[in-house]
C-alpha cells in the first residue's frame, strides 16, 4: 500500500486490497480452527497476521492522521463541528478495535483474529466511508479544500 496515496478512490482501492489479502491469508482456511493445524504452522500463520495487523495499523494512523488534519481546515460551524466530531470518534473506535486486536496476537486463534481484522476493514469500507468520508469530501469542496498532492 502506497502512503502517498491521497484520493478518496485510491484509498479505498488500498483498502480493498488489504482485505483481499486477509481473505486469501490462510492455506488452509476451509478448516476454520487453527488447533487441527501443526503448531509451527500456527505461529508462521500469527507471525503474517501480524505482519498485516501492523500494515493495518500504519494505513489506518496514515489515513486518519490525514483526515484529521483536512477536518481542521474546514470553517468552524456547528453542524460541521458535530460531524467531525463523530467522524472523528469513529476513527478512535477502529484504532481500538485494532490495537484490541494486536493485544490477543500471541495464545489467540488467529483465523478468528483475522475474521475480526476483516470485519474492521470491511466497517471502513462500507459504514465509515459512507457515513464520514462522503460527507468530509462535500463539505472540504463546499469550502474549497483540496488535500495537498504529496
Amino acid at each position: 500500500m502506497s502512503k502517498n496515496r491521497i484520493t478518496a478512490r485510491e484509498r479505498h482501492a488500498d483498502g480493498a486490497a488489504l482485505l483481499e489479502r486477509l481473505k486469501e491469508w490462510c492455506a488452509d482456511a476451509a478448516h476454520q480452527d487453527c488447533r487441527r493445524c501443526a503448531p509451527a504452522r500456527r505461529r508462521s500463520c500469527a507471525d503474517a497476521l501480524a505482519d498485516v495487523l501492523d500494515e493495518s495499523l500504519a494505513f489506518f494512523f496514515d489515513l486518519f492522521r490525514t483526515e484529521e488534519s483536512l477536518m481542521k481546515a474546514l470553517p468552524r460551524e456547528p453542524g460541521l463541528h458535530a460531524c467531525c466530531e463523530h467522524h472523528r470518534a469513529d476513527h478512535a473506535d477502529i484504532v481500538a478495535r485494532l490495537s484490541a486486536l494486536a493485544g490477543r496476537l500471541d495464545g489467540e486463534d488467529a483465523i478468528a483474529l483475522r475474521d475480526e481484522l476483516r470485519a474492521v476493514v470491511e466497517h471502513w469500507l462500507q459504514a465509515h466511508t459512507r457515513e464520514h468520508d462522503e460527507a468530509l469530501g462535500r463539505a472540504m469542496a463546499a469550502s474549497g479544500i483540496r488535500p495537498a498532492k504529496p
